[in-house]
């Protein structure tokens, strides 16, 4: 699904009136109407509780206006709080203001109450916060900057004294829907019925924080503008992702499903090369081998019977020349992986469909140097992560002339270092780093963090699942084994990631409702993995 700028929204609305002659008005009314439906389908306690209606003058406030006689024609009257100078009011906004004055509805038990000055808010503070629902129309997907002067007072009011309901008319007001860096002064909803699509600003943090739950209301616009190649952001979706799921035919053997071959783990940390496998195989890969230290894989071996293992020989220097298991002067390849390693592992690449790189490697210079190597000399299909993004910071150009697309999957820390930019710069500007980077490196870039953004360069997508138990270790390492795997069963890298990222937070929303959030952890979400397929 597209996820608009409020720009992009905007011309969306006057093309559909100036190309498909579809009147303004009639938008506006639909609007309207069809977050009355809703309003009452899921509060239906506002019949008996009348709200108050925040209206600001811009086209929010004519939405707000529509929906205080829509109430009033089923029965429920309600308060209309307008906010600013009714002078300013134009086009459809005036019109349905004007059209709530002529039909006499202040008499009949819909008043107009406005505010312009913040020293007047406290004229009707007590009328406003003695609603239990309140109706947020003040500013809509064109607001810009900050709010100010009685905007700020009735917006900062809300948040730190009423104890109602707060549903937004299409955003929460304050809210910037161009960027996800946002302001300091944002309504915050339990509910936001958003137009046509959901906005840009509201599907990360911060704006995130402030929509509540989010139903979109389709009120005409067509399909094609909804659907337009111009518009580079989207969404994840759960019918997205229940198209990209991989099927297992009937007639099928484990050569199918293809063979992951998972490069990871150390001394220090052999639980994510664990991890990473055991994830791939749990989502399907027809074989999944481990190819690290032989210190690694008995820990390991023990413990597990699905996975294939590949010790790496320990290698000896003495007098110069290398001799293997040698058991004089110094040895290497006890504790990490080197680059002596990869003349072990070479002859047998062809037989893996994709190679995953990087979980609990760790960032000794002898590793780094065996994915330097690796990546110069492997023509597959290749996952980068953890550990094996260090090389990238050493060498930038190493990704550019691939074979094929690589997959990276960096957290927020990790793609700062590789960007040489601050965290907060990143998170502030998270959509433009991502495509840029992806863009001048040719890589699938997964870049996790609470909203995960996945990007081939040209579009930008932003997950919709996945909750605060999966900020524990290890989560990273098996999502990338669930990339591994998806590539392996012959997912395009690209859809392979978009899948991947949807399950893994699906499961842990699925578990979520059973666990909690703190209930959750990564073999916690391996051992589960089938009930995300399930429910898709």
């Amino acid at each position: 699904m597209k996820l608009p700028t409020g720009k992009k929204m905007s011309e969306i609305d006057k093309e559909t009136s100036q190309t498909y002659s579809f009147p303004s008005l009639l938008l506006m009314e639909n609007a309207g109407r069809g977050i009355t439906d809703a309003l009452l389908q899921d509060f239906p306690e506002i019949a008996h509780h009348p709200p108050v209606i925040l209206a600001g003058g811009g086209n929010n406030g004519g939405d707000a206006f529509v929906i205080a006689r829509q109430l009033f024609f089923r029965g429920i009257r309600s308060i209309v709080v307008f906010a600013g100078s009714e002078d300013k009011l134009k086009g459809d906004a005036r019109i349905n203001y004007d059209l709530h004055r002529s039909l006499n509805l202040p008499e009949k038990g819909v008043p107009v109450i406005s505010v312009a000055l913040p020293e007047e808010w406290d004229d009707v503070r007590e009328i406003v916060f003695g609603a239990q629902y309140l109706i947020d129309g003040l500013f809509g997907t064109g607001f810009e900057g900050k709010p100010e002067g009685i905007y700020r007072e009735i917006i900062e009011s809300v948040n730190q004294d009423y104890h109602g309901i707060v549903l937004a008319i299409d955003v929460p007001s304050g809210l910037i829907c161009d960027a996800v860096m946002q302001n300091d002064c944002i309504l915050r909803a339990e509910k936001t019925y958003t137009i046509g699509l959901p906005k840009l600003g509201m599907q990360d943090y911060p704006g995130k924080d402030y929509t509540g739950d989010v139903e979109i209301i389709h009120i005409g616009f067509p399909q094609e503008l909804l659907e337009s190649e111009t518009i580079c952001t989207e969404i994840i979706t759960l019918e997205d992702a229940a198209k990209l799921k991989p099927l297992r035919m009937p007639h099928s053997h484990k050569g199918d499903y293809g063979h992951v071959c998972v490069i990871a783990g150390s001394a220090h940390y052999p639980g994510a090369a664990h991890l990473a496998s055991l994830a791939a195989f749990r989502s399907g890969a027809g074989l999944v081998t481990l190819a690290s230290t032989d210190k690694v894989c008995q820990s390991i071996k023990s413990g597990d019977n699905e996975i294939i293992f590949f010790p790496f020989h320990t290698v000896t220097i003495e007098n110069g020349s290398l001799k293997e298991d040698a058991l004089q002067k110094k040895e290497i390849g006890l504790e990490c992986i080197t680059a002596e390693h990869f003349h072990q592992l070479q002859p047998f690449l062809n037989n893996y469909s994709v190679c995953l790189m990087g979980p609990g490697m760790g960032n000794a210079a002898e590793t780094l140097e065996f994915v330097k190597v690796f990546i110069e000399q492997y023509k597959g299909n290749l996952i980068l992560d953890a550990s094996a993004l260090d090389v990238l910071q050493k060498y930038p150009d190493i990704l550019k002339n691939l074979k094929k697309t690589p997959v990276i999957t960096p957290h927020i820390g990790e793609f700062a270092r590789l960007t040489g930019k601050s965290i907060e710069n990143i998170k502030n500007n998270k959509l433009q780093y991502a495509l840029h980077f992806a863009q001048d490196n040719h890589v699938i870039l997964v870049l996790k963090d609470a909203v995960t953004l996945v990007t081939d360069g040209e579009t930008a997508y932003f997950n919709t699942t996945g909750n605060a138990g999966l900020a524990r270790g290890g989560s990273g390492d098996v999502l990338a084994g669930i990339i591994a795997a998806m590539v392996a069963r012959k997912l395009p890298p690209l859809q392979a990631a978009l899948f991947s990222v949807f399950l893994h937070g699906y499961i842990a929303d699925i578990l979520c409702e059973e666990y909690c959030e703190e209930g959750i952890y990564p073999s916690l979400i391996i051992e589960n993995i089938y009930k995300g397929f399930l429910a898709l």
